[in-house]
């Protein structure tokens, strides 16, 4: 037997070892059964692996077999990860109640994951330090704790975070430690308290059939372990709330048969209320447990999510702005998180009212990147989402209408409207084993928009005011004329629009021009610009939330116009002069070709690293021209007529150490061209 303290203080000092003696998976098996019964449209991921301060996330296989999307977030218990942590989870400026939950309250993921506890040592505030298996300051009593210490800005706790995640329907499963930190006197959410059972490996045995539906006729799981972990107390009758699914048997070094409930459900007696699905155990470690703890998942999320519908429905041209911050705590106004849906109704109860007009106006992206993709679905007597709806909403990326003539001819009853950002985030992870969002972040504290529903028994002026198919080359020379066209409906005639280049790096945007016209639909852009990669967004200068953006081009600089060749040793550009010895020249000749027909005389200068003069070189040349007097400076000139080639000849008259100098060609189109070649005297 292990040795256990008293029960209030076995949540704080539980040991669920799950980092040793774990059973390897090669990869993982498949379930019989799938999810298409439950609705998990409108979640950032389907699953949340969670591992804080103190415990470990348990392996992804079981959510991959189910066909669950995840995030995974997972620290060691140091300082910076702990802060890390916290920001992330709990909240912080950029995510204001946690990444748990959208800004109008409701949960971002539909199952959240907690695992074993982890051993670690004393791993200093760097966290450098590797974890010691026998220094063991993890569990769930740390994990506990942290989550009741720490709280966001807007003053809730982790412990909280953790409660109203339930409260809001969501499915939860743990194991060992994870099934402990919901206990009585830990985080409080159940009204039971943890009593430890052996060390061992168990028979676990099916006691009813809840868990039927996804095992079929299964009813025992044969080597589980326990690694310290924990049971549900039922000396004194099952705790409200509790259903006991499997009961664990083994035999005790005495010969004793010992058996406990190791894997149970809780709810609240509550419809909103969502499914709590643990086991005290570890059958998420084990080939043995796969369909057990698959099934878990599934039950916890056949008790769970439930779908919210404003309760403020649409009124009859009445624009519906959801604008509110989450601080406010007005969700039925408040902003839209990323992949997160908004429902609402509407009642139309005269038959005579058979159009429909329902507009979508998302806000302008806060950093004038791309507009945020905004989604609208519109369906009949039940919610719409996009795999499931009668009319999807058609426009740009931010703004979206539907409009149908045809109301009449349908039954009676209430229409629903979803509305989606698709714009999301994406988790990542930095060489220092933290976590982060990386993406268009603001959309963590919601995004505005307008909804506006208009029906009437007269057909509704449908024109939209927009801008789009903004149109330019997909490769484009610096500094030549380019064309950037684009198409416009429904603004006036003097509407002007501004024009900005956007590198796709994220640097700060370039305006182009401020007062182009929008209905001419043409600017001429001379291309002035380094090369590299861009967008070109026009937006309306009365209305920013009608704009275009381009898909991705590049710029590239102009080829060279004087091309140049050498037979002797011209590599990559450099130009070698070998083996120079003191007072003995070192030649080499080149060929100037020019591959343009409008340059006629181009320069030759030698200067040295810093750009000064170099005086070690003499050039001559056959084709020397005069006059001498040209709008820029030049030891030597040369006739280069249309597409005609020149020598030059280079002679190296310094000493015999190593030196690095540049030739500088330079011709006249009104403009000057440049082409440097090194020149490298026993460098190799």
């Amino acid at each position: 037997m292990i040795a256990r303290p008293t029960q209030f203080f076995a949540v704080l000092l539980m040991f669920c070892m799950t980092q040793a003696f774990l059973e390897a998976q090669d990869s993982h098996p498949s379930v019989p059964w799938t999810l298409d019964h439950l609705n998990l449209e409108g979640y950032h991921k389907h699953a949340l692996l969670n591992g804080g301060p103190g415990v470990r996330v348990p392996k992804v296989d079981h959510l991959e077999a189910l066909g669950l999307t995840y995030d995974i977030i997972e620290t060691r218990n140091c300082d910076s990860q702990r802060d890390m942590y916290r920001d992330l989870f709990i909240g912080s400026h950029f995510d204001k109640n946690g990444m748990l939950f959208y800004p109008d309250g409701t949960n971002r993921f539909a199952l959240m994951v907690v695992g074993g506890a982890v051993g670690e040592g004393n791993i200093n505030d760097d966290c450098n330090n590797l974890p010691s298996g026998d220094d063991w300051k993890g569990g769930g009593g740390v994990f506990t704790l942290f989550l009741k210490r720490n709280r966001n800005l807007l003053g809730q706790s982790g412990q909280y975070v953790f409660d109203q995640f339930l409260k809001r329907g969501g499915a939860y499963s743990g194991f060992c430690a994870g099934s402990s930190i919901m206990a009585y006197r830990s985080l409080d959410i159940t009204n039971y308290r943890d009593v430890g059972v052996d060390n061992a490996s168990w028979l676990f045995e099916r006691t009813g059939d809840q868990l039927a539906p996804y095992l079929g006729d299964q009813i025992e799981f044969h080597g589980i372990p326990t690694f310290g972990g924990g049971k549900l107390p039922t000396e004194d009758g099952i705790p409200v709330g509790a259903d006991v699914l499997f009961e664990g048997t083994h035999i005790e070094s005495n010969g004793v048969w010992q058996t406990a409930p190791l894997v149970w459900s809780w709810e609240k007696n509550d419809e909103d209320y969502g499914r709590m699905v643990v086991s005290g155990a570890h059958p998420e470690t084990v080939s043995t447990g796969f369909g057990l703890t698959a099934a878990m998942y599934t039950y916890a999320l056949d008790g769970g999510g439930g779908i919210t519908v404003k309760s403020d429905p649409l009124q009859n041209g009445v624009a519906r702005e959801m604008v509110r911050e989450t601080e406010e705590n007005q969700p039925e106004y408040t902003k839209i998180g990323d992949k997160q849906i908004h429902h609402f109704t509407f009642e139309v109860n005269d038959s005579r009212d058979r159009y429909l007009l329902l507009e979508l106006a998302g806000a302008p992206n806060q950093n004038g990147g791309e507009p945020y993709d905004f989604r609208l679905y519109l369906n009949k007597d039940r919610p719409a989402f996009p795999s499931d709806h009668l009319h999807m909403g058609q426009g740009s990326l931010s703004d979206k209408t539907i409009y149908l003539e045809n109301l009449n001819t349908l039954a009676d009853g209430t229409w629903y409207v979803g509305v989606e950002l698709f714009t999301t985030v994406e988790l990542v992870e930095n060489d220092w084993d933290e976590v982060y969002y990386t993406g268009p972040i603001e959309v963590l504290n919601g995004i505005a928009y307008e909804l506006t529903a208009t029906w009437r028994d007269r057909p509704i002026l449908t024109c939209q005011e927009s801008i789009s198919n903004l149109t330019v080359g997909a490769r484009l020379v610096q500094n030549t004329p380019n064309t950037i066209t684009w198409e416009s409906a429904c603004l006036d005639e003097d509407a002007r629009v501004t024009i900005d280049l956007l590198p796709t790096d994220g640097a700060q945007p370039r305006t182009l021009a401020s007062a182009v016209s929008a209905v001419d639909g043409r600017f001429i852009w001379d291309t002035d610009q380094d090369p590299g990669s861009y967008h070109l967004r026009v937006t309306a200068n009365h209305d920013a939330t009608v704009q275009a953006t381009s898909v991705p081009f590049t710029i590239v600089a102009p080829e060279p116009l004087i091309h140049v060749f050498s037979q002797s040793s011209m590599v990559d550009g450099t130009l070698h002069f070998d083996d120079c010895k003191y007072g003995i020249p070192c030649q080499s000749t080149l060929t100037l070709s020019n591959t343009g027909t409008a340059f006629s005389l181009v320069g030759a200068s030698v200067v040295d690293a810093a750009g000064n003069p170099g005086n070690v070189f003499r050039m001559t040349s056959p084709d020397q021209t005069q006059p001498l007097v040209m709008p820029f400076p030049a030891h030597l000139f040369l006739d280069l007529g249309g597409r005609s080639s020149a020598t030059l000849q280079l002679t190296y008259s310094g000493g015999k150490y190593p030196g690095v100098y540049y030739l500088e060609l330079q011709s006249t189109r009104g403009t000057l061209e440049y082409q440097r070649i090194n020149l490298c005297v026993n460098c190799r």
